[in-house]
């Protein structure tokens, strides 16, 4: 459930995004957002990533030739061509999660954000915050690992906490059916990997932390830390 494509000038862009260097063409007209080279649209923001099996700059050329305007990346590319405008960024994750709440006009500041984290206890947290919300005749949205829900509408969802682009897609529609309040949840990883960086979270809630994703943190300490940034870096 996309948002219709639509042209962004650049330049309204521009301003917010953290960036090292630019090349290329301001004045450049933008009609979405992508981090995967294969389902880049013409006129697209292609954003580079560094994941864990795959490195998005290998596939910059590929995001070109499907029609990407402009891209963002972590590293130069030397003789690069047929782009319009070009960001270098230090996080590509980072960046992808700034540009998209930009262009979609930084939907979660237009309604009240509840951030749900912890080792167990979300979807149930979540659901229980959704039914008092609705109870007092609220609109709510709601995002987790069971389905996201716009109002009454089901939507289904491949992540707990969907990525910047997705979820900021998804934010965007729900500030257009006029919800009032948003309960998500939000897991480590997201929180990790720059998923919810930019949100507006009005309220943040930590259920509790147990041994758990240790293959992905490491070690306690560092999985707490991941927990952390949603109270930090909450507004």
């Amino acid at each position: 459930m996309p948002k219709e494509e639509n042209n962004v000038n650049l330049m309204n862009l521009f301003g917010e995004l953290t960036f090292s260097d630019f090349i290329g063409e301001k004045n450049t007209n933008v009609s979405g957002i992508s981090y995967d080279s294969r389902i880049v649209k013409p006129g697209n923001i292609f954003v580079a990533i560094k994941g864990f099996r795959e490195d998005g700059h290998r596939y910059v050329s590929q995001a070109i030739n499907s029609g990407a305007s402009t891209i963002i990346l972590e590293n130069a590319i030397p003789s690069l061509k047929g782009f319009d405008a070009c960001f270098i960024v230090d996080s590509g994750r980072r960046a992808l999660a700034e540009i998209s709440s930009i262009f979609y006009d930084h939907p979660s500041r237009k309604f009240n954000l509840f951030g749900v984290t912890g080792t167990n206890g979300k979807t149930t947290t979540v659901f229980l915050l959704d039914s008092i919300l609705r109870s007092i005749g609220r609109k709510t949205g709601m995002l987790g690992t069971i389905f996201c829900r716009i109002g009454d509408e089901i939507i289904s969802n491949d992540r707990t906490t969907p990525e910047s682009s997705d979820l900021q897609n998804l934010f965007f529609l729900m500030v257009e059916k006029k919800v009032s309040d948003v309960c998500m949840e939000v897991s480590s990883h997201s929180l990790e990997l720059d998923r919810v960086y930019g949100c507006n979270f009005n309220v943040a809630l930590f259920t509790n932390l147990s041994q758990d994703h240790l293959d992905f943190h490491g070690n306690m300490s560092s999985y707490f830390k991941s927990k952390m940034k949603l109270f930090h870096d909450s507004n």
